[in-house]
């Protein structure tokens, strides 16, 4: 629903990137819990923080061709992140 009422995707590009930076905290909520290793902590890192990089990426432009990367990126968080 926002991209129809936010026509520069300034609002748009903002929730996605903090909906990024949430799904960091929630990520590694499991190892903070003491339910998974060291090895699941780094590797949790590193894959939501490269989904934020590509958010800030897409955001800096935001153009059609970028948000494709980070559609993209987010199908492949997930597998990576269980993988």
């Amino acid at each position: 629903m926002l991209p129809v009422v936010d026509q520069d995707g300034a609002r748009t590009f903002r929730q996605i990137t903090l909906t990024a930076i949430a799904l960091i905290a929630a990520s590694l909520l499991p190892s903070l819990f003491g339910l998974t290793g060291v090895l699941y902590f780094f590797g949790a890192l590193v894959v939501s923080t490269g989904l934020l990089q590509v958010c800030l990426w897409a955001a800096s432009s935001k153009s059609n061709v970028r948000a494709k990367w980070l559609m993209h990126a987010t199908v492949l968080h997930i597998p990576l992140l269980l993988g």
